[in-house]
């Protein structure tokens, strides 16, 4: 298997084009295509790089092992060559220049004679004017290295899909006399890059992404109208962020006191790029209209997108927060957070070792167990209120870590049962136990 068809094995198998195998081992596409079809090889250093982007050696990338010599032996024979043909090429131009120069002082004269003479392929926007780029491409060969004048880069809309280039013109210039002709778009032949698509349609020429949904992409075409070539690129940037949405994960606008929340960020359009995203306590408003003043983090803070609400911070009061977007610095309404109190939804008193009875003589701790986990009472360690309804049988204190203590104090009360009354936010329920020996 010869070089070539090794080369473009290799390519295919990865699934690459040859853009970006060129662009990966800083050639041309055309490079690329010309050792692909037989017509050239790669340099030394060429050669290496295609052996470390594939994995392989650079002996392997040949027939036979000696071919790698021969190349490199070859390359620097045509740098030689070169060199050779870059001062002929000096002294041709040096002569091209002093003919024109005889040409146009022969044509001032008022001699018989054809003077200056030239043909472009221009757009009609560019008319009378000759800031546009003339460096142009052959129509099989289209290159990412080439710079663009402004009037010939175009960018593909996202409400469309597609730009319709301008009018195109034939400039002819002879003797500095300038005349316009419009062209017959029957004849225009077009060749573009895999990342748009370009097609000739009623008096114009159309260009559109390859894919109609990409957000981004960079692409080239050259348009061809007889021996005349015209090169352009073509633009898709992404949308720059608009607007920026603040909101909680649930969608309320209340937190509990001494509670977090995730808050999350949404912009428009939803693809646009952003760097970051900075969400900041703007203010706290107490419930009588006045507002805390000071470090505002002693009282409310945001780490990884969670909103944390000190307990310091009264039920009743609002919390200001906003999202700003970098490096574009769009910056959200105020998201306005009430902060309130969550009730407790019901609660369970408990003997320890959940026994259901209490022995005459003894004592039992008693556990006091609120739901929802997340309530007020139990985030800010509140104190319920236990009372004991049958003083006369036993004895209900707080030890010194303020843990609930029952003890049963009539002997002779067996059979009978030990109730206590406990009230959690305006909830109240009786719980009871049989005394046993």
């Amino acid at each position: 298997m010869q070089f070539h068809e090794k080369l473009k094995r290799l390519r295919t198998h990865k699934g690459i084009s040859q853009t970006k195998l060129a662009e990966s081992i800083y050639v041309s596409r055309s490079a690329v295509a010309k050792w692909e079809n037989g017509l050239g090889l790669p340099s030394e250093q060429s050669l290496k790089l295609l052996a470390e982007f594939f994995g392989v050696t650079p002996a392997e990338l040949f027939s036979d092992p000696t071919t790698e010599t021969v190349i490199v032996a070859k390359n620097k024979k045509i740098s030689y060559q070169k060199v050779w043909i870059v001062v002929l090429i000096a002294f041709g131009l040096v002569a091209v220049c002093a003919a024109i120069v005889l040409t146009v002082l022969y044509a001032k004269t008022g001699r018989d004679g054809y003077g200056v003479f030239t043909r472009k392929l221009i757009f009609e926007t560019e008319r009378g004017s000759e800031t546009h780029s003339l460096q142009n491409y052959g129509d099989d060969e289209i290159s990412v290295e080439m710079e663009f004048a402004e009037s010939r880069t175009f960018e593909v809309s996202y409400g469309t899909g597609s730009v319709t280039l301008p009018g195109l013109l034939v400039k002819t210039t002879k003797n500095g006399e300038v005349a316009y002709e419009s062209v017959d778009y029957r004849n225009i032949a077009i060749t573009y890059s895999e990342e748009v698509l370009a097609r000739v349609v009623e008096h114009g020429v159309e260009v559109l992404t390859a894919d109609y949904y990409s957000s981004e992409c960079v692409g080239w075409a050259n348009i061809k109208y007889g021996d005349l070539l015209l090169s352009i690129k073509i633009e898709r940037h992404k949308l720059p962020v608009q607007s920026v949405e603040i909101k909680t994960d649930d969608g309320s606008d209340v937190i509990g006191v001494g509670q977090k929340k995730l808050l999350c960020i949404g912009v428009i359009p939803y693809d646009a790029p952003y760097r970051n995203v900075e969400i900041a306590v703007e203010k706290i408003v107490r419930p009588d209209g006045t507002e805390y003043l000071g470090e505002l983090s002693a009282y409310a803070i945001v780490e990884d997108y969670y909103l944390k609400v000190s307990a310091a911070v009264l039920a009743g009061s609002r919390i200001y927060v906003s999202a700003t977007v970098m490096p574009n610095g769009v910056k959200s309404a105020d998201l306005v957070l009430e902060v309130v109190r969550i009730p407790a939804e019901s609660f369970s008193l408990r003997l320890e070792n959940l026994a259901n009875y209490v022995k005459t003589g003894e004592s039992a701790y008693l556990t006091l167990i609120v739901r929802p986990a997340n309530a007020s009472f139990n985030v800010l360690g509140e104190t319920a209120n236990l009372t004991l309804l049958t003083p006369d049988l036993a004895i209900l204190r707080r030890d010194e870590h303020g843990r609930y203590l029952i003890t049963v104090t009539d002997n002779n009360a067996v059979g009978k049962s030990i109730s206590v009354r406990v009230e959690v936010d305006g909830i109240e329920k009786v719980f009871s136990w049989k005394i046993v020996v």
